[in-house]
């Protein structure tokens, strides 16, 4: 019996959460996966020897990686795990892997993780290039795309709120016509008052203020800088 597949796992201290990515590489069915903390003396083969139990999951076999929540832990734990399959038969440990830090914040209803990264000054083309950059569990992140009310608060809402922030939507190809970043065209907007105004004619990016309203705004504003960017990391839900 295989054991799980451990893509890695990273803690966010401000939510209180760990956020453990993996999946059982076998037949369709209900596999009981259980997470243990595991001694740095047993991680230095190919598997591992569990310690204290701290999460009991049900994991989908066959299906594509997952993320699974558990208890926030220290930075640096050793995680491994085991699967116990329909018929009972249980597994090996997996291989050890470490918990790192990370300020992403996981929304479970589409799988994927937001993260607010305060860079004050930042040009809306050099966020884009940094935000697609970014890895998260092994995805390539973007900067945020905001598909419908729900997302837009919740966004609105990381950790560092307050921000002016860019996210991931220009009409620099075509005034006046906004796309994201991924190519998506635009169905859900939450424009400030009077906006986007193109103020100047050199208005091509987006950026949301603490208030959640959106604002189209130059490159790089001198007067008005923005405080950062938003990333956002897609996974299947």
């Amino acid at each position: 019996q295989n054991y799980p597949d451990v893509g890695g796992a990273v803690v966010n201290h401000g939510v209180h959460k760990t956020y453990m990515q993996m999946r059982v590489d076998s037949a369709p069915g209900d596999y009981r996966v259980q997470v243990f903390t595991a001694p740095a003396t047993s991680c230095n083969g190919s598997a591992a020897q569990g310690e204290v139990l701290i999460g009991d999951v049900t994991v989908h076999g066959g299906f594509a990686a997952d993320i699974f929540e558990l208890p926030e832990l220290p930075d640096g734990t050793l995680l491994t795990a085991t699967a116990t399959a329909p018929d009972g038969s249980t597994s090996e440990f997996s291989p050890c892997v470490s918990v790192t830090p990370t300020s992403a914040v996981y929304r479970s209803d589409n799988g994927h993780f937001y993260e607010y990264v305060p860079a004050g000054g930042t040009q809306w083309t050099y966020a884009r290039t940094t935000a697609q950059s970014s890895t998260l569990l092994g995805r390539v992140g973007h900067l945020v795309t905001i598909a419908d009310a729900a997302e837009n608060a919740f966004v609105r809402a990381l950790p560092g709120g307050g921000f002016r922030a860019w996210i991931g939507l220009s009409d620099a190809a075509t005034e006046g016509t906004f796309v994201w970043v991924t190519g998506q065209s635009l169905t859900y907007s939450n424009w400030s008052s009077g906006e986007p105004n193109n103020f100047g004619g050199l208005e091509d990016y987006v950026e949301m203020f603490g208030d959640g309203t959106w604002n189209d705004n130059r490159n790089l504003d001198p007067t008005y800088p923005t405080s950062g960017y938003l990333i956002e990391y897609e996974f299947p839900s």
